[in-house]
């Protein structure tokens, strides 16, 4: 019985160990499982949040195009439009639609929205992380004409039809048959004729697109107004051009380096614009802005209320970010000097040297025709200084003879420096206060008042 109890007790023993070291290292095995699924849990959101955000830099809003030279038929500007976004759709983008971009631009009462301000206002409302905007030149008319239908059969061969089938009495089955597939038949075949011509009238296009990164708020240098040709083509040619150039767009953003901007103002809360465009958010209190653009040169413009700070060039890096440390002055910012457009009237010099030389010589003829008339009718003086009343100075006509073209002379000048010579417009700053100034004389300007008010 001694050995068996004994036994028994160390079996037990060893069960008790066994199930404490399984208690034991279950756990640390619980806290792990917990661990790899709270982990699990927490990248599902993560992914759930990030794939939104991602779809939406992903979209694409595209405008109407603007159109210069010549008139692009609805036909092929619908055929420019499926060509860009099939473009758009293989380079892993997704482009909004034009009605959910009609809707928009119909609800914020845009209009035809060509200024880049109103695009990117909308694309933000799209929740689009791009704006392509392009305009092409046409040389040539390139509206495609449809086909008119097939004619309807004429009334005649109706009737005669008719009277066929009254003299054969009941029509076979095959007939009725026959008779309820024609209209159809010429259905299909009006429709075929009414479909435009693929290839349509050639012309020579000329593009010019630009894709603005609405997320970056600024366009690569290498996305920016680039140009592409395609002469003497049909639509669908130039449907495929501008498609390849919607591509190299889309390459050119993502390959174009890309930069940090650090920007801290004192007071916070300013608004920051990149290159005219207004970012979402406002620099903090106490901490930077960052703002993500493409490297290269940019104009930084800060607004907030009751402060101003002039514009600030920034060369932005892809090493590493640009840090600005910004203090803002009170008040308001002085106004801008106003650019006022003058005309001068320049009249040439030798207009000028014949109209003073003829004004002088018109009124030197007319003083001694002056002379001599006051001294018409009075008694003739002797050689002795005596007046001989029985003879009379006859100076009338000597008179009318010099004062005529003297008052000719007179006013031949005067028209010669009063006709307007050729006008040049000059233009410079000047302040708001108010300025008088005499012109000098010949240079055709007179009494001149200008200021602001």
């Amino acid at each position: 019985m001694q050995p068996l109890f004994s036994g028994q007790i160390s079996v037990a023993k060893d069960a008790m160990q066994t199930f404490r070291g399984s208690s034991l290292h279950a756990a640390p095995r619980r806290r792990r499982s917990l661990g790899l699924a709270l982990s699990a849990f927490t990248t599902v959101l993560a992914l759930g949040s990030a794939a939104p955000a991602l779809a939406a830099e992903k979209q694409v809003a595209i405008f109407e195009p603007k159109v210069e030279g010549a008139v692009l038929g609805e036909l092929e500007k619908q055929a420019l439009d499926k060509a860009i976004a099939e473009a758009i759709k293989e380079m892993g983008y997704s482009p909004i639609s034009k009605r959910d971009l009609d809707d928009v631009l119909q609800g914020e009462k845009a209009g035809k929205c060509e200024s880049a301000e109103c695009q990117v206002r909308i694309a933000r409302l799209l929740d689009a992380g791009y704006v392509l905007r392009y305009k092409l030149m046409l040389s040539a008319d390139v509206a495609e004409q449809a086909a008119k239908p097939a004619p309807p059969p004429a009334k005649k061969e109706k009737e005669k039809e008719k009277e066929k089938g009254k003299g054969k009495g009941k029509e076979p089955k095959e007939a009725k048959e026959a008779g309820k597939e024609a209209p159809k038949e010429a259905e299909a075949q009006a429709q075929v004729q009414a479909m435009p011509v693929p290839a349509g009238p050639t012309a020579n296009w000329k593009f010019q697109a630009s894709l603005f990164n609405v997320t970056l708020a600024a366009t690569a240098e290498s996305a920016q107004n680039q140009p592409s040709e395609c002469p003497q083509c049909n639509s669908t040619q130039a449907a495929q051009n501008i498609a390849e150039l919607a591509k190299k767009l889309l390459i050119a953003d993502k390959s174009h380096p890309r930069g940090t901007i650090e920007v801290s103002t004192t007071p916070g809360e300013a608004t920051v614009f990149v290159d005219n465009v207004e970012l979402q958010g406002r620099t903090p209190e106490g901490k930077p802005l960052s703002v993500k653009t493409f490297a290269g040169k940019h104009t930084l413009r800060i607004k907030k209320t009751d402060y101003w700070l002039e514009d600030q060039k920034v060369t932005v890096s892809d090493s590493g970010p640009t840090v600005l440390n910004l203090q803002l002055k009170p008040g308001e910012a002085p106004k801008e000097v106003v650019y006022v457009p003058t005309e001068v009237v320049q009249r040439p010099k030798w207009r000028i040297a014949l109209g003073i030389a003829g004004i002088a010589a018109g009124a030197a003829l007319v003083g001694f025709g002056g002379l001599f008339a006051s001294v018409n009718g009075q008694p003739v003086i002797d050689a002795n200084g005596k007046e001989v009343f029985t003879r009379v100075y006859n100076t009338k006509a000597l008179a009318g003879g010099l004062i005529g073209p003297g008052a000719l002379l007179i006013v031949g000048g005067v028209v010669l420096l009063a006709l307007p010579g050729e006008k040049t417009t000059t233009g410079g700053k000047v302040s708001p206060s108010q300025t008088l100034s005499l012109g000098a004389v010949g240079s055709g300007t007179g009494l001149t008042f200008q200021g602001g008010f």
